[in-house]
């Protein structure tokens, strides 16, 4: 019981150590680390068989430009307005930067 638990406050101070040391390892050796570390067991990117292991290996592999767009609400919205029409986008409320700057009246 004892060994379980110290086994996983030890696994929660070393993903809490990769993530904010994170800047110092490469993407591909970061996101092997953690996997390992969640998962408890090897990730395999050479060959990947669970869907864990694809999501990684999307992570890496599989970067392309618009993604950035499409994580963005504000620019999502303009990148379907632009291929679709504006007919298709929920109106916007509005845009804020700071959430002191939001009148709730």
């Amino acid at each position: 019981m004892i060994y379980s638990q110290l086994k996983s406050i030890i696994k929660k101070v070393i993903i809490a150590i990769l993530y904010h040391t994170s800047c110092l390892w490469s993407d591909k050796l970061f996101i092997r680390l953690m996997f390992r570390m969640k998962m408890d067991k090897r990730l395999d990117l050479n060959n990947p068989k669970t869907f864990s292991e694809k999501l990684q290996w999307l992570k890496l592999y599989n970067r392309k430009p618009e993604y950035t767009i499409m994580v963005d609400k504000v620019k999502a919205k303009e990148y379907v307005a632009s291929v679709l029409s504006e007919e298709f986008i929920i109106p916007t409320f509005g845009v804020w930067s700071n959430p002191d700057e939001i009148d709730f009246e």
